[in-house]
């Protein structure tokens, strides 16, 4: 498992554009964003260390986050990524958050998102929705085969359609 957090920066990097006292908060921020990082390492450790004992690393890189998540996973070859979402943006992204759901859109690879609100236990029953216009068996083989590995004992597929209005 790799904790990747793809920082941004706050203000332009190139060092001769700053002014001296910018560069001073942008190193902080960045300092911040390190010891956040390595706590919240430590706090998985703490808490699943049985499970996650020498499983577990770290990884910041920095720029655009969508693109920074995206190169990562392609150099680091992942089975599937998994992202939290804040929900912020617009409508569709208010849902997803506006990174994750540009992730979803570009990623080759399956892409979980947690929003920040949610709750996890034991993954029991899953619901994959779909429009119907896409390799539907497909996707469906690669949630029953997650499924396998991860002990879930329903799939359930919900029909997804958006529907002209009358006028």
């Amino acid at each position: 498992i790799i904790l990747l957090h793809a920082y941004e920066s706050p203000v332009s990097t190139t060092p001769f554009v700053l002014p001296l006292p910018q560069q001073g908060l942008m190193q902080e921020a960045l300092e911040e964003t390190r010891t956040l990082l390595a706590q919240t390492k430590d706090d998985m450790l703490a808490k699943y260390g049985d499970v996650l004992a020498n499983k577990l690393e770290t990884k910041l890189v920095f720029g655009n986050p969508v693109d920074n998540i995206l190169e990562a996973s392609e150099e680091l070859r992942p089975d599937f990524l998994v992202i939290g979402s804040l929900g912020e943006g617009g409508i569709l992204a208010n849902l997803f958050g506006s990174t994750a759901l540009s992730i979803v859109q570009k990623s080759k690879i399956p892409v979980w998102i947690i929003p920040q609100q949610s709750t996890i236990h034991t993954i029991k029953e899953v619901i994959y929705a779909s429009d119907l216009e896409g390799d539907e068996v497909g996707c469906i083989n690669k949630i029953i085969n997650i499924g396998e590995l991860l002990g879930i004992d329903h799939t359930k597929l919900v029909h997804v359609k958006e529907y002209l209005s009358p006028e």
